[in-house]
């Protein structure tokens, strides 16, 4: 936690979204370069941890965004797309050096690894960080398995869960769930309040593992969420 939030005393830090909106539209998260891109109704910030590190707009990125008013972004492997209610825009970053370069294209269906985590102190439903995104014309296989501990030396729950789901997203439409959240295996819980799911956020078009945890009780929370996904138009690199 105390490295996470070092860089917030560095001068000139910013912690807040840009421009005037704070209405999320979108999410996307760099797995190469480690910055969640965060798209508003006023441009897009783009986060490296917990600070902002640049914002971008109409005014500053006139060649990729026509207006501040975003629907969509996607960002990876040094190649950012957005989509506004005017246009569709690309901006590229510059690649420095051979060891930011792609080793080379990864089949549509490979399979990603992400770990998420977080903490819940009562039986209120809570989100895990980082999401997964879906874009227009995917469909993603999503397997997340959920680990809970009490914090402290006496662990009274002992929280395990592995929980599937089948999602895809049609092209200018919402993150859709193909059927049910899967239960794989047993699950493991000490009181039966206690629960995992996987939860759809339309306004972001994510998925993220959900937990729900025990009344005065702090639990920590960690996921390995599997994720393989095949797309109509758009190929994902891997670096080396």
């Amino acid at each position: 936690m105390y490295a996470d939030e070092r860089p917030l005393f560095d001068a000139g830090a910013k912690a807040f979204l840009g421009g005037t909106s704070n209405g999320v539209t979108a999410l996307s998260f760099s797995e190469t370069t480690r910055r969640l891109a965060v798209a508003t109704g006023d441009g897009v910030s783009i986060f490296s941890g917990l600070r902002r590190v640049e914002y971008l707009d109409a005014a500053n990125t006139p060649l990729a965004i026509a207006n501040d008013t975003m629907r969509a972004v996607s960002m990876e492997g040094g190649v950012m797309a957005v989509a506004t209610t005017n246009n569709a825009g690309v901006r590229r970053d510059a690649i420095t050096g051979l060891d930011r370069m792609p080793a080379g294209p990864v089949a549509l269906n490979t399979l990603r690894r992400m770990r998420a985590g977080g903490t819940t102190t009562d039986a209120t439903p809570l989100s895990l960080s980082p999401r997964v995104h879906i874009g227009p014309r995917e469909t993603v296989i999503i397997e997340a398995r959920i680990v809970g501990r009490v914090y402290g030396a006496s662990d009274t729950e002992r929280l395990s869960y592995v929980r599937r789901g089948v999602y895809y997203r049609q092209d200018g439409g919402n993150v859709t769930l193909q059927g049910s959240v899967q239960t794989i295996g047993t699950d493991t819980e000490t009181t039966a309040g206690a629960d995992a799911t996987l939860a759809i956020d339309t306004t972001a078009q994510t998925v993220t593992p959900q937990v729900t945890g025990v009344a005065a009780t702090r639990i920590v929370w960690s996921a390995e969420t599997r994720v393989q996904r095949v797309s109509e138009v758009a190929q994902y690199e891997e670096i080396a």
